[in-house]
């Protein structure tokens, strides 16, 4: 079976600071496509050898794209952690193949997010795919302020409103960004992810970044300082779930957690 690949690149500027987490239980074939991708401009890389190193691995950073080899010598294949991948709404995924077997390659096509790519291709033709996927996941990055700031969804704890002015909390410690605008508006079709959810008329959470919760709070990983209708800041290091929102809420953090 012929397997097609990208003919050109994606019609955008490559992110070559793209972060790419490679998994293959083939040490040296591992390192070599590190190197390969080093050569071609992606120096952002690293490579871990059997999927408990991987999955250690994504805790500790975020990944824009994931080469997974889809034989790990493992009872799940790669191809089992691609659909974990995708269920979880994380970047996309290059299956990595010595065979063109139609089967794996059609449950790879079953995965929206998922491309097949057979090992040996040369540099040019790996640098095309990569472009390629990158560009495909383009939705995982928005502009935002008065300077265009490139931020990664994904790094978004939650958002919070005061008045007409939209503030963005980012995972990096007192990093925020602040936008005039309807609150709803700019969450929903702005920055457009699955994975914040309203739970205050205030607030929109990343359930990426709930450490905890009881009925009415969530906990998150930073403090969040936010402007009150009365003109005071209030800190937050637990968003309050308003009563509205808590059946939605509750329904979502215990499906995460399943």
């Amino acid at each position: 079976m012929h397997v097609n690949y990208p003919t050109q690149e994606a019609a955008y500027s490559p992110n070559y600071a793209a972060r790419i987490l490679i998994l293959d239980d083939d040490v040296r074939y591992a390192n070599h496509l590190q190197r390969q991708l080093s050569e071609i401009g992606f120096v952002n890389t690293q490579a871990v050898y059997n999927s408990t190193d991987f999955r250690n691995a994504l805790r500790m950073n975020s990944a824009d794209l994931f080469l997974i080899d889809i034989k790990l010598g493992e009872s799940k294949t790669g191809l089992d952690l691609a659909k974990e991948l995708a269920l979880q709404e994380k970047a996309p995924v290059i299956i990595l193949s010595n065979s063109d077997d139609k089967h794996y390659i059609q449950q790879a096509a079953d995965l929206q997010t998922t491309s097949y790519l057979l090992k040996g291709l040369n540099r040019r033709q790996l640098k095309t795919t990569i472009i390629h996927a990158l560009g495909n996941s383009g939705q995982q990055y928005i502009q935002v302020g008065p300077r265009n700031t490139r931020i990664r969804k994904s790094d978004i704890v939650c958002v919070s409103s005061s008045g007409y002015i939209t503030t963005i909390h980012l995972s990096a410690e007192k990093k925020d960004i602040s936008l005039c605008g309807g609150f709803r508006k700019i969450v929903e079709e702005l920055i457009n992810y699955q994975k914040l959810v309203r739970v205050h008329t205030s607030f929109y959470v990343n359930l990426d970044y709930v450490l905890g919760h009881s009925a009415s709070r969530i906990d998150i990983p930073r403090i969040v300082k936010r402007t009150s209708s009365n003109g005071r800041i209030k800190t937050y290091d637990e968003i309050p779930i308003g009563a509205t929102y808590q059946r939605d809420v509750l329904r979502r953090l215990t499906t995460l957690r399943t």
